[in-house]
């Protein structure tokens, strides 16, 4: 059954918004005895223009050695209602797309300004925004740090202009399901991990205001 990526939002609006986030990360601690290769110390990503970001260790992530079954080949956002869904085992006929099955589901975090603009707009731009429309994952990047914020994105997947999937601190999951970000679509460790080892390269990215 053909179905326009126009209205995947629509068809799994009813989906259960109920989700249990652990991470083997949660309540994480350095170790007493640090060695450098294994942990960097980086700042923080925190959206806060009243003070200084506050220093953040994030353990050091390695490279899957291959994807993993299923191969994701449609990522969703939704900006309003701050989520993102998988879909794996389709095929897109121009921008249909056809008999994929919806794979997973995550609170994430966009935006912390609100502000969207339309792929393809060529007015001012605010320094925090979204983008909205039919994008590509055209790079990935296992350990990730922004070099505007100096930040940690582990399990990062590149789409648009300096625009990132990641990982986020987990200081800063209570903020998952609202918006918090500098711009990037935020996860929760776990997710960005699960995302990353099952997302090609050329993955189709559809960000939708809705």
């Amino acid at each position: 059954m053909k179905v326009m990526i126009a209205v995947l939002l629509l068809l799994f609006s009813g989906c259960s918004e109920k989700q249990e986030y652990k991470s083997v990360f949660d309540g994480w601690q350095p170790p007493k005895t640090t060695r450098p290769d294994q942990y960097t110390k980086l700042e923080s990503d925190e959206v806060n223009p009243d003070k200084p970001p506050a220093s953040a260790i994030m353990p050091k992530v390695t490279e899957p050695q291959k994807l993993v079954e299923p191969i994701v080949d449609l990522i969703v956002v939704s900006i309003s209602k701050q989520r993102l869904w998988a879909y794996a085992g389709g095929t897109f006929q121009g921008d249909v797309y056809v008999d994929g099955q919806q794979v997973k589901e995550y609170r994430i975090s966009t935006a912390k300004s609100g502000i969207t603009y339309p792929l393809g707009y060529k007015g001012e731009i605010a320094e925090v925004h979204n983008h909205s429309g039919i994008f590509t994952i055209d790079r990935k990047d296992i350990d990730h740090v922004s070099g505007q914020y100096g930040s940690p994105m582990p399990y990062a997947l590149h789409y648009h202009e300096g625009h990132w999937i990641h990982a986020t601190e987990p200081r800063f999951y209570h903020l998952l399901g609202s918006p918090a970000s500098h711009g990037c679509v935020r996860l929760h460790l776990d997710t960005a991990m699960w995302l990353y080892t099952h997302t090609p390269i050329g993955c189709k990215l559809l960000i939708s205001k809705e």
